[in-house]
């Protein structure tokens, strides 16, 4: 069956990321990917039980690695927060808490056909707001993500929300070393959101990049 081919695909490229000497994966369950197709109800229309039990296709995903790697093997999930609800969000999460999942990094899922919402006095994003109520209903670690542009942002959400890490993405494409410049009270530079992504095109046309380099000479 296609279907177990394409399961077992994902669990062979955890077996190899355990044997080349990692220290665990993270399936990707957000972003319209494929596990977030069978996640979201409005995409999945299966009539069997993987329409039943949306979730059971990234459940037979884990329990294959599971079987392959040992228990100190980390396994996260890439998970959307509005999948298509954050209600469904919720749930999801405590099905994979409940299945092992070692963290739960919260994104958009299936976007097009989702609902995000956060509260009209909430002070960051709706994605944010997403992970925060979903880390109240969990105990494994929870990230988030989400247009955090500097240390001082990313410790006020950290402050707030009771999420545990928050990830950087656009700092690190602008600046690799945005980590342990934040750590260190260094300047992290940041991504200027650009209409169009310089840094996908040509990173060294990158205009944060070289705001960056320019000021840190």
């Amino acid at each position: 069956m296609e279907l177990h081919r394409i399961q077992n695909s994902f669990a062979d490229a955890a077996e190899r990321a355990y044997k080349a000497g990692y220290d665990g994966v993270e399936l990707h369950g957000c972003h319209n990917y494929l596990i977030s197709q069978f996640l979201n109800s409005r995409v999945n229309v299966r009539n069997d039980e993987y329409g039943e039990n949306p979730a059971l296709f990234a459940l037979e995903i884990i329990r294959e690695i599971r079987k392959r790697t040992p228990d100190s093997f980390i396994v996260g999930m890439r998970l959307g927060a509005f999948e298509p609800t954050l209600s469904d969000g919720i749930d999801h999460a405590k099905i994979f808490q409940a299945e092992g999942i070692d963290f739960l990094n919260i994104s958009f899922g299936f976007m097009q056909l989702s609902d995000p919402f956060k509260p009209s006095d909430y002070p960051f994003t709706d994605l944010i707001y997403g992970a925060q109520e979903i880390r109240k209903q969990v105990l494994v670690p929870v990230f988030t993500v989400g247009e955090i542009i500097s240390p001082e942002q990313a410790d006020e959400i950290l402050t707030a929300t009771g999420i545990d890490i928050v990830d950087i993405g656009r700092g690190t494409l602008v600046n690799p070393n945005w980590a342990n410049d934040a750590r260190n009270g260094k300047d992290t530079g940041a991504c200027i959101h650009c209409k169009i992504c310089m840094w996908r095109i040509n990173p060294e046309k990158c205009p944060g990049r070289i705001r960056y380099e320019r000021n840190n000479k």
